[in-house]
């Protein structure tokens, strides 16, 4: 299970790998909790998310993917940095916005060249590796 909170918004989000996985259609169990604790469900099939056009809930599942099956094995973490960095430098972001569609190859590519002008050289190599599942 990978799970992400975001502490000034109270929404958490959680990934699971369903008893019924398939690794050759893979799909994910994602529970989001609000800041007052309503849970929402949903399934996410990892072939349809576009990581250019989804919302949180798909990008956690995608990047939880990338993460479990070896592929990218710190994208789950990398997607939770980018999303707080989001969160806190864009205004007017609410709990609903993790249920927004956005383009998340942008904002990768945003938050590497961050790590890139803070010199740090290993967030900005992790964040390219993964811009290149995303792209």
């Amino acid at each position: 299970m990978g799970s992400s909170v975001n502490a000034r918004t109270g929404v958490s989000i959680a990934v699971y790998k369903p008893r019924e996985f398939d690794a050759s259609n893979p799909v994910y169990e994602v529970e989001t909790w609000d800041a007052d604790d309503n849970m929402t469900e949903r399934m996410v099939n990892i072939s349809e998310v576009d990581p250019a056009d989804c919302d949180e809930v798909e990008m956690a599942a995608y990047t939880w993917y990338l993460s479990n099956s070896g592929k990218c094995p710190a994208a789950f973490l990398l997607f939770a940095g980018a999303r707080e960095h989001h969160r806190t430098s864009r205004p007017g972001y609410s709990n609903d916005s993790v249920f927004e569609k956005r383009d998340w190859v942008e904002l990768f590519r945003e938050y590497m060249q961050m790590q890139y002008m803070a010199g740090n050289r290993k967030g900005y190599l992790e964040h390219k590796e993964l811009l290149g599942f995303l792209e």
